[in-house]
């Protein structure tokens, strides 16, 4: 039932791949997010497309948060990164 919706990602995959002017083969990890990536399918298709198991020690169900935290890091922070992260 899922083969069609693995089957679309296969394209966007390698246009973001071409897009950063890398071939998989230079991509040093690929870390899989979200509930669908522990479907085994889904994980041996990234395993084919980039040559190199996918790295999936990340919760699936809470992996936004700590990408919002270092996005907002990134960004300069705020009050509330510094308060997390900082002892005062």
């Amino acid at each position: 039932m899922i083969q069609p919706i693995i089957d679309r990602t296969i394209g966007p995959a390698n246009k973001r791949s071409k897009d950063a002017g890398l071939k998989p083969e230079q991509i040093d990890e690929v870390v899989l997010v979200g509930g669908s990536t522990r479907i085994p399918k889904v994980r041996r298709l990234v395993q084919d497309l980039f040559s190199r198991v996918p790295h999936t020690g990340l919760n699936p169900d809470e992996w936004w948060h700590s990408a919002a935290v270092q996005a907002n890091i990134l960004g300069g922070g705020s009050e509330i990164t510094k308060e997390m992260y900082c002892s005062t």
